[in-house]
């Protein structure tokens, strides 16, 4: 909220960094607030100017175009531009390994670990978070050590090993839930509402998405109320109200579109497109009605309908 309220300031200084040729600048402002970018559904316009700073000779700082890669691999990848985020991750990884310095070595394997859940490569996957738990676990940085921890459990997912997936992340939520980390406590509510779900849990389930739903839609963050109401239009078209299910499928791709945000239940967790399910459900003509509807539809009503929702019931 108070990077919405200096807008301006910041665009102006990144505009001064290009016009006076000193890109180090703009840089060291968009490696720092690219989550700003993303959660403000301006990932176009943050990647626009990376590419304008990344294409300029550097001062000499390593650690600022580290940071800017990590950038520009965070805002590819929730665009879905998993070949542009893998290029940025692997550059990053490379320079990252040339300081010899463990937590910048450890944040690099850790987000390109990601490019390998994308890909639903889980033995790769495994070795590049092994290799960040060991060097957060090396410099003492428990925070490091959390997020690892559950990008392995990603991968436990990945394998179908649901009751190990869930367990897992039961215990790094507690420890969210003790530092008072909110939004990954959250962010884990999808990965939890999804665990629950493969395991024929709907109350469990759907109690997590709501959760993590409702804090997504009080930031108005783009990117959770698009993984959150993916999440939810599988449940309601497996095994609750379907129609409902495929509204809000409407209404998702629409915020995917127009933020140019990541489905992360289909990309990331590999669960089933909604809008395959809606057209399996109830035909192409009127599942595509009743995406159509969604779409028209106000997100924070569409919102409000979810969360006003009979629970699903059991797995069919």
């Amino acid at each position: 909220r108070r990077l919405d309220r200096e807008d301006h300031n910041l665009r102006a200084a990144i505009d001064w960094a290009l016009a006076n040729d000193v890109p180090d600048v703009g840089l060291r402002i968009v490696g720092s607030a690219w989550r700003w970018f993303q959660q403000r559904g301006r990932l176009r316009e943050g990647r626009g100017l990376l590419a304008d700073l990344l294409a300029r000779p550097s001062g000499g700082d390593v650690r600022v175009r580290i940071a800017a890669l990590a950038a520009e691999g965070g805002l590819a990848y929730w665009m879905n531009d998993f070949p542009a985020a893998r290029r940025a991750y692997e550059e990053r990884l490379e320079l990252a390994t040339a300081t010899r310095e463990e937590v910048l070595m450890a944040d690099a394997h850790y987000d390109l670990g990601y490019m390998f859940m994308v890909a639903e490569q889980g033995d790769l996957l495994r070795e590049h978070e092994q290799l960040a738990l060991d060097l957060y676990t090396a410099s003492g940085r428990e925070d490091g050590v959390i997020r690892a921890r559950q990008a392995l459990v990603l991968a436990v997912f990945l394998a179908g090993d649901y009751a190990v997936a869930r367990a897992l992340q039961d215990q790094n939520l507690a420890v969210f839930r003790r530092t008072g980390s909110h939004f990954q406590i959250a962010d884990s509510m999808t990965l939890l509402a999804a665990v629950h779900w493969r395991l024929g849990e709907p109350a469990a389930s759907w109690e997590r998405l709501t959760d993590g739903l409702r804090f997504f839609a009080g930031i108005d963050s783009a990117s959770g109320m698009a993984q959150s109401l993916g999440m939810a239009a599988i449940m309601l078209i497996s095994d609750g109200d379907a129609e409902l299910g495929a509204r809000v499928t409407g209404a998702t791709y629409r915020l995917v579109n127009e933020k140019a945000v990541m489905l992360a239940p289909v990309k990331v967790l590999h669960l089933p497109d909604p809008a395959d399910l809606a057209a399996e459900r109830f035909g192409s003509e009127r599942s595509a009605e009743l995406l159509a509807e969604g779409a028209d539809t106000p997100i924070a009503e569409v919102i409000a309908q979810v969360l006003a929702a009979s629970r699903p019931g059991p797995l069919s």
